[in-house]
């Protein structure tokens, strides 16, 4: 797992953590912070909202400042509406940490030159 999220590794970064595909190559989910930040956080569990192989997530919480920070993966040709009650889900969820600011980051597999139903619906 480590060894996919590493692979990757931009210069001047280290890898604070993430979530790989076990099962399948590429894939998952990473959160990297510069070298020499010393940034206190922790891990949310988002594995309740996360699916391997459609809605991938991992976050963190920075208590100072007061920051939640999402990478999110949306696997392509996935249900539009699926990801969407699966995004549901987590801003739910996100809405309990009321004096947070929250920050999602990543791919949603979606053209947005592209007018469309599922453009309009994200």
């Amino acid at each position: 797992m480590a060894d996919e999220l590493t692979f990757h590794l931009p210069s001047n970064y280290n890898l604070v953590g993430g979530l790989s595909r076990e099962k399948s190559e590429h894939g998952g989910v990473a959160i990297y912070f510069k070298k020499g930040l010393e940034i206190d956080h922790k891990i949310i569990n988002l594995k309740k909202y996360s699916i391997i192989k459609e809605l991938e997530l991992y976050g963190y919480l920075l208590p100072k400042p007061k920051i939640i920070l999402i990478s999110i993966y949306r696997i392509p040709n996935i249900s539009v509406n699926k990801s969407l009650i699966q995004l549901e889900d987590l801003f739910s969820y996100l809405h309990t940490f009321k004096s947070y600011e929250c920050i999602v980051v990543g791919d949603l597999n979606l053209d947005v030159l592209k007018s469309n139903n599922d453009i309009n619906k994200i």
